[in-house]
């Protein structure tokens, strides 16, 4: 009895390693990204808000739309009318309710290869987009991905790891800007009065990318600024540059100059205007422009010629 006992165990263990087993093999999803705006697939997408990892989970509000971008790769079928070897892979969403445990699902099917070349396996790329009730709970929600390959009978070829995102009345859809200056240049300095100035800094985004309407940056000089719009993606550096012409330096003195947190100095000095040259009396009484250094050509000719005369005289 006891023989039949044990005997039940390891076949009832056999059975279990044979259901999980399988799942165990299977490998994660190439790529997963939670993103506030559609990606347009592989490097070339830059997401609003992307989930980087659990410390800094995207917060959506109600009414919005919650986009996964997924990469799987998986076997290849020759496309008869353009000679393609392309993938084909269901990319499915399932999704909990962690406030109320309800659950939600959604999918997208996909043979956007990586590239033309003939080969047995290609990795794909899926944008499953999921909209959030307007009514929705607040609170957390958790998603995994599944990716099946439907040329190879639908068998799931990779899992995605488990990610959250926030559902908040108040979230902000797009992480907010949050710029930072350096490397403050005036030139020239010190400027003449109507001379035009150029004033620039290097801009970096910390931040998010906002709401993609872009953020003002101004230049003060003085009691005075100019403002331009600046949009910079994640980590982006962008130069910002502003004219300083006469109709803005038309005083002379010291200006302070100020770019977000960074001060700078700019002296504008009076234009001197240069020396007129000598005049002399005309014979009618007028007064005349003398080029300087033809004073000393008229005494030499003068000389020259009283010589000239005195030598022929004696001759």
């Amino acid at each position: 009895m006891q023989k039949r006992g044990i005997l039940v165990r390891v076949i009832l263990l056999i059975y279990i390693l044979s259901m999980v087993a399988p799942v165990l093999a299977v490998s994660f999803v190439d790529n997963a990204v939670i993103c506030a705006d559609k990606p347009a697939g592989y490097e070339d997408f830059t997401p609003h808000y992307q989930f980087k990892g659990y410390s800094s989970e995207p917060h959506f509000p109600p009414g919005s739309t919650v986009y996964i971008y997924v990469e799987a790769t998986g076997k290849t079928k020759e496309n008869t009318k353009t000679g393609q070897y392309e993938p084909s892979i269901l990319f499915e969403m399932e999704g909990e309710r962690l406030p109320t445990g309800g659950t939600f699902s959604a999918s997208t099917s996909s043979d956007k290869r990586i590239n033309d070349a003939v080969t047995s396996s290609k990795k794909a790329y899926g944008v499953i987009s999921y909209k959030i009730d307007k009514d929705a709970i607040e609170g957390r929600y958790r998603i995994k991905i599944i990716a099946k390959d439907k040329n190879d009978g639908n068998n799931i070829i990779a899992r995605g790891p488990y990610m959250q995102f926030q559902v908040q009345k108040n979230a902000t859809l797009y992480a907010p800007y949050n710029f930072k200056y350096k490397d403050l240049n005036i030139t020239p300095n010190p400027a003449k009065l109507g001379q035009t100035v150029t004033v620039f800094a290097n801009v970096t985004n910390i931040g998010g990318k906002a709401d993609l309407k872009g953020k003002d940056v101004s230049l003060f000089y003085g009691s005075k600024k100019l403002t331009d719009n600046l949009h910079l993606s994640d980590d982006g550096t962008k130069k910002i540059e502003f004219k300083l012409s006469e109709n803005e330096l038309n005083e002379i003195g010291i200006y302070n100059i100020i770019i977000g947190d960074l001060n700078g100095t700019l002296v504008v000095e009076e234009l001197k205007e240069a020396p007129s040259p000598p005049k002399t009396k005309t014979p009618d009484g007028g007064r005349r422009t003398v080029t300087p250094g033809f004073e000393v050509i008229y005494a030499v000719f003068g000389i020259v010629v009283v010589v000239y005369l005195m030598n022929k005289r004696k001759g």
